[in-house]
């Protein structure tokens, strides 16, 4: 039971988004009862939990995490359904709020057989609807999808729900909410943390449904490394998983529990970092490619000071190989 103080504490979360969806660049309005309806469509069967749980994913856009993590959840819940109905799905891209849209999927389909396509689902990859139009429909009905997964939180929060939250995760706001969720008394607060080369998450991102933008793909991905550290002393629990390929099974390498290692593949962790900074140079030309050489230097250097500061975080893991300075693994910032 949720005191008037917690109560409170939730309706003061910040209504994100807005209330409309963008078409030929006019604002459609979207009634507020048509959203709560929808943000309520995957809460319809919720049940509270004695324990609260929360299961935040995070990493850089295209590491996959969305359908990993997707996968892992599926397994923690099995067939119970009781158990499934105690979880809820706080997303406003794949699995959650922009495909509850029903405008968005007949625009959607409408792309579809624009390039002879069948139906086809969210997470088909796709090359040949352009990606320039992609791009745009996610733009045009992110600010409602944004808005329809602010009230699914709220709502879910006061079901006393466990949460399964699939949203950016490379900011502040992240710790501003497991800090919120640990005075709803939330008592397990665990971070499924995955990532991958930055060629493969460009890859990712440039062939599914609901591409990301520019910005997503360069600057949340330094946002997500820096971002780890803070999020391993943060969480009760944290596991980091490299995901390489769509054709190779995710692998975890290292696992964390109250800010302290307890296990891990130093071998797999090492080779990973190894890799994510063998490919500053090819970020580095993406990057200037996009913005510019000013821009494009200077988030090289932000990129391999987060890579750097993963590397720290990692110490306890790696050093069970052997201890290594940040410049033998190539950190030249």
């Amino acid at each position: 039971m949720l005191t008037a103080y917690q109560r409170t504490l939730i309706d003061r979360l910040p209504v994100e988004g807005q209330p409309h969806y963008m078409k030929n660049g006019v604002a459609v309005p979207y009634a507020e009862q048509d959203i709560q309806e929808l943000a309520e469509l995957p809460l319809q069967y919720a049940r509270s939990s004695a324990n609260k749980r929360a299961i935040i994913l995070h990493g850089a856009p295209g590491a996959g995490k969305t359908h990993a993590g997707m996968e892992r959840l599926k397994a923690l819940v099995g067939d119970d359904r009781k158990k499934e109905a105690t979880y809820a799905v706080i997303s406003y891209d794949e699995h959650g709020a922009i495909y509850d849209i029903p405008e968005y999927n007949t625009a959607l389909q409408d792309l579809a057989r624009s390039a002879k396509l069948d139906q086809v689902g969210q997470e088909t990859p796709v090359t040949d609807i352009p990606l320039e139009a992609r791009q745009q429909l996610w733009l045009d009905f992110q600010p409602l999808s944004q808005r329809i997964r602010s009230v699914t939180l709220k709502q879910a929060l006061h079901n006393g729900q466990n949460l399964y939250v699939d949203t950016t995760s490379s900011s502040k706001g992240v710790l501003m909410l497991i800090d919120t969720l640990r005075d709803l008394d939330y008592k397990e607060i665990e971070i499924w943390s995955y990532c991958g080369p930055f060629e493969v998450a460009q890859d990712r991102i440039e062939q599914r449904l609901r591409p990301t933008s520019p910005d997503d793909l360069f600057k949340k991905r330094v946002g997500a490394y820096e971002m780890l550290p803070a999020l391993i002393k943060y969480a009760d629990r944290v596991s980091i998983t490299v995901n390489d390929s769509n054709f190779v099974e995710p692998e975890e390498f290292a696992r964390y529990e109250n800010a302290q290692y307890v296990w891990g593949r130093p071998d797999l962790a090492e080779s990973v970092l190894c890799r994510l900074v063998d490919e500053r140079g090819r970020y580095h030309d993406a990057a200037i490619e996009q913005y510019g050489p000013t821009e494009g230097d200077a988030l090289r250097k932000a990129y391999m000071a987060a890579l750097q500061a993963t590397e720290v975080a990692l110490t306890d893991c790696l050093d069970s190989l052997q201890p290594r300075h940040p410049q033998e693994m190539g950190f030249d910032i």
